[in-house]
């Protein structure tokens, strides 16, 4: 009579996570949004042409090399439904569960901006050059942790209307930039909106104060996107020299 015998067979832990990534098959980007980020820049603006001269029909047109560094970080959590997967920074976190994140961005631009002065009040500056970025991401999901670092460079182009109250320091502005760019993550694309007023308290010296909405989107070809979006207030140190 044959009787089978029991066969004990043990598992390595690679082929437990190779059948957990068969089972979670929808793999769900990394997501964020801190609307009470705070950042930081500074920038230094160098002219570039001869002194302003107004054309017959008062405008005024200047040009200067800008440079600016900033920096703006937030965090936020997720969660991972069953059936749904993360995939990033060497990090495998298959559904049900939570995932929280850290996110920080650091960025340097040097720019070209042509100014043009409609009037004494109003004047429109679009500008174009290069930029790097820089940015970290840290996920953690109970006792595993991931981290993922990248750099991109690339063309950055902007747009900055400003309005200056007559014979005042004081003026009110809105910028916005877009980059795309190339680098360790592929399909990186950094976008931002600002809002606020600034101080010229001394004719070299300017302090500004607004709101910044900083989008940030990556698609490393491989795992999990990266949708980030960090607002809130930004404070910048304007100097002309």
């Amino acid at each position: 009579m044959f009787h089978p015998r029991r066969v004990s067979i043990a598992f390595p832990a690679a082929c437990v996570l190779a059948m957990a990534r068969s089972c979670a098959t929808t793999t769900e980007t990394v997501e964020g949004e801190d609307g009470s980020a705070f950042a930081l820049a500074a920038r230094a603006r160098i002219p570039t042409g001869s002194e302003p001269r107004a054309d017959a029909a008062g405008v005024t047109t200047t040009s200067e090399l800008r440079v600016e560094l900033s920096t703006a970080s937030g965090s936020d959590a997720q969660d991972v439904e069953a059936g749904h997967q993360l995939d990033f920074g060497g990090l495998f976190v298959a559904g049900p569960a939570r995932v929280a994140s850290d996110f920080e961005a650091r960025e340097l631009d040097v720019v070209f901006a042509p100014t043009v002065a409609f009037d004494a009040s109003m004047s429109f500056t679009p500008w174009f050059g290069f930029v790097l970025v820089e940015r970290d991401v840290r996920l953690h999901s109970g006792a595993q942790t991931g981290r993922d670092d990248a750099r991109g460079y690339g063309f950055d182009l902007g747009l900055e209307l400003e309005w200056r109250a007559s014979d005042a320091p004081f003026v009110a502005y809105g910028a916005f930039r877009a980059a795309l760019l190339a680098g360790d993550g592929s399909g990186m694309d950094r976008r931002t909106i600002e809002l606020g007023v600034g101080w010229w308290f001394d004719p070299h010296v300017a302090l500004r104060a607004g709101w910044r909405h900083w989008s940030w989107r990556e698609d490393p070809g491989a795992g999990s996107e990266l949708d980030y979006t960090l607002a809130g207030p930004i404070v910048t140190l304007d100097v002309r020299l």
